[in-house]
């Protein structure tokens, strides 16, 4: 989920290199449904965006999913990124990360190869 049309297209194209089927969110609105809809095995979650931030889809996470591991991104500083980090861990998520913008493909593949690895330790 990224309000930057390009920024979700290349995280998208990354996830889908390391097996994953992304759905891209470009309008946080439809987060929540979607989310609930699909439970996805990750989200890579943009912390500032217009209409409703990062810090609020935490919430809705935490609310459906609170072990669903997410990346929290953002162009705004490492202050934001801990800020949202550590209210995620407020409101029950088990697995948050962060990275700085432009998030590196080394960091997205490593995310998702640790929350690939976590699903199969949680199922068997």
């Amino acid at each position: 989920m990224d309000d930057n049309p390009d920024a979700a297209a290349a995280l998208a194209r990354v996830a889908g290199t390391v097996g994953y089927a992304p759905t891209v969110l470009t309008d946080s609105r439809h987060f929540a449904a979607t989310f609930r809809a699909l439970a996805p095995a990750a989200v890579i979650l943009d912390v500032m965006m217009p209409d409703q931030d990062g810090i609020e889809l935490l919430r809705d996470i935490a609310t459906a999913a609170p072990a669903t591991p997410v990346l929290l991104v953002t162009g705004h500083g490492e202050v934001w990124a801990r800020m949202a980090r550590d209210l995620g861990a407020i409101l029950g998520l088990t697995r948050v990360a962060m990275a700085a913008k432009p998030v590196s493909r080394a960091a997205v593949t490593a995310f998702l190869g640790t929350a690939v690895t976590d699903a199969e330790h949680c199922a068997g």
